[in-house]
């Protein structure tokens, strides 16, 4: 069973606003997933970091 489907993509604004009034710094998988294939994390630690933000983000909201 597929846990991560719910943290693929954000929810917009106008679908969830109350979201985007709690979460300062919202980031899913496919923001993760983007800054992977473009080469925008110089290590490991920064990978963890926005991986743990979404897990933060998620635990805040809900």
């Amino acid at each position: 069973r597929v846990l991560s489907k719910p943290f693929m993509r954000l929810p917009t604004q106008k679908e969830l606003p109350e979201y985007y009034e709690t979460i300062k710094n919202p980031v899913d998988f496919n923001k993760i997933k983007k800054k992977l294939g473009e080469n925008r994390y110089r290590s490991l630690n920064e990978i963890e970091a926005d991986v743990m933000l979404l897990c933060k983000n998620a635990q805040e909201f809900n």
